[in-house]
C-alpha cells in the first residue's frame, strides 16, 4: 500500500480513515485512481421521485382513503322521501360528497406543500458546496474539483473557503477560525488548529492552513446531513389540524 494511501486500522470505518501518513504534495494520479476505486466519488446522489408520483401516493394513506370511502358512500346511498301528498322525491348526499371531497384534496395539497421544506433545505446545504478547490497533487498546487476528492487528498484552505470534505488540519501555519454555525448551530466561530477535525460545508474566515480528507460523499457529516434532512417527514401543525377535521367529518 501506497504511504499516501489512507490505512483504516482496527476501531475506524474505511469511510472515516484514520490518516496517519501524509504527503505534503498531495496524492499521485495513480493513489487518487486506486483509493476512488474504493470509496468512489465526494458526492451525495438524490434519490428523486417525480413529482406526480409523489402527489398521487398522497391519497394513499389512512385519513385519504377514508375520506375517499367516505364521499363515495354518501353519494351512492339514495334518500327516499315521502311528502304529504304520497309522491316519492329520490335524491342523493351531494353536498356531503362536496364537502368530504374538498377536506380530501385539501389535506392531500397541505401535506404535499408541507413536505416540501425538507427539500427546500436539502437545496440550501447543497448551495455551501463548491466545485472546485485548490490543493495539491503530484506535488504541485492545482485546483481540483470537489467531486473528485478522495480521503488522503490534500486541500489549501483560505480565508472564504468552503470546506469540501471531512478533514482534519495539518501543515504550519495560521490558525483556522471556521464558521460552522449552518452546520452545528454554534453562533460563534470555533478555532481549529493542527490535529483537529473539520466538517465539511463548513466556512473558513480567518487563517491560512492545509486539510487532509478523512471522509467523502455520503460518509461525511455533509453527506449525513443531507440524508438526514431526506428522511426527514415532520407532520406539521397543519397536517394535524386538517387530519382531525377529516376524522370527525368521516365519523359525523
Amino acid at each position: 500500500m501506497s504511504k499516501t494511501e489512507p490505512e483504516g486500522p482496527r476501531g475506524h470505518s474505511p469511510s472515516n480513515p484514520d490518516i496517519t501518513k501524509v504527503n505534503p504534495g498531495g496524492l499521485s494520479d495513480a493513489d487518487v485512481e486506486r483509493i476512488r476505486g474504493t470509496y468512489g466519488f465526494n458526492e451525495v446522489i438524490a434519490k428523486e421521485t417525480p413529482e406526480w408520483i409523489v402527489f398521487l401516493w398522497r391519497f394513499w394513506g389512512s385519513t385519504p382513503l377514508i375520506l375517499l370511502a367516505t364521499g363515495i358512500i354518501a353519494v351512492s346511498v339514495e334518500s327516499v322521501e315521502i311528502d304529504t301528498n304520497g309522491n316519492e322525491t329520490r335524491s342523493r348526499d351531494w353536498v356531503s360528497f362536496g364537502v368530504v371531497t374538498f377536506m380530501l384534496f385539501l389535506t392531500v395539497i397541505a401535506s404535499h406543500l408541507s413536505d416540501r421544506s425538507a427539500k427546500s433545505a436539502i437545496a440550501a446545504v447543497k448551495a455551501l458546496s463548491t466545485p472546485e478547490c485548490p490543493g495539491r497533487r503530484n506535488g504541485e498546487v492545482c485546483n481540483i474539483k470537489v467531486r473528485e476528492l478522495v480521503p488522503g487528498d490534500v486541500c489549501i484552505l483560505r480565508p472564504g473557503s468552503v470546506i469540501p470534505a471531512d478533514g482534519r488540519v495539518i501543515g504550519k501555519g495560521t490558525p483556522l477560525l471556521v464558521d460552522e454555525a449552518a452546520l452545528t448551530g454554534e453562533s460563534l466561530p470555533v478555532t481549529k488548529k493542527p490535529g483537529d477535525d473539520l466538517l465539511s460545508g463548513a466556512v473558513i474566515q480567518k487563517g491560512e492552513l492545509d486539510m487532509v480528507v478523512t471522509a467523502i460523499g455520503e460518509n461525511s457529516f455533509y453527506g449525513k446531513t443531507l440524508a438526514l434532512l431526506g428522511n426527514a417527514q415532520p407532520q406539521g401543525h397543519l397536517k394535524m389540524v386538517l387530519a382531525k377535521a377529516s376524522l370527525i367529518i368521516t365519523l359525523i
